[in-house]
């Protein structure tokens, strides 16, 4: 799911500033949950259908410099300390996902903030979209970082063809 070429991650480039946002089912979520210690196959189907109608999102932004592909950091303490306020306790509200004409907030929320020993910082956003099978739109108004409507769309076609987890 984490590979751009099966159309469950969106990359958008707005400006020095990239967005890559990932669809990541109930199953990938358990499985990540587990990816830390031995396999539980009853554990994992518990997870797998207390999380059976929520839809998760993984955006992980970046900012580049204007001259090349290299990182930027936040240039003084201020500056990361106002990173860090916002994605923490605002952004939340600027985050919605379309479900046809069905408009949902999230219902889970959680800003991994990487100090700078990443690239990357990631926000996992949840929605519980109930058994909709409509086409998603996850927008994201990002106010920080002056990038309004970031898009993502996926396709219903694609939902229901998320790749599975076979236990043997």
């Amino acid at each position: 799911m984490s590979d751009p070429k099966n159309g469950y991650l969106i990359e958008h480039k707005i400006g020095h500033h990239e967005y890559a946002i990932q669809l990541a089912t109930p199953e990938y979520m358990a499985c990540q949950e587990q990816s830390d210690k031995p396999f539980n196959e009853s554990i994992f189907r518990a997870r797998v259908a207390e999380l059976k109608n929520v839809v998760y999102f993984l955006i992980r932004m970046k900012t580049l410099s204007a001259a090349s592909d290299e990182v930027m950091r936040p240039r003084t303490l201020s500056e990361a300390d106002a990173a860090v306020a916002y994605y923490a306790q605002e952004a939340m509200q600027d985050i919605k996902l379309k479900a046809g004409e069905k408009t949902f907030s999230p219902v889970a929320y959680e800003y991994e903030n990487n100090y700078g020993l990443s690239p990357y910082n990631t926000i996992l956003v949840a929605f519980n979209t109930g058994s909709s099978s409509e086409d998603l739109l996850l927008t994201f108004d990002d106010r920080y970082r002056q990038a309004p409507a970031i898009n993502s769309s996926f396709k219903q076609s694609l939902l229901s063809s998320a790749p599975g987890v076979q236990l043997k």
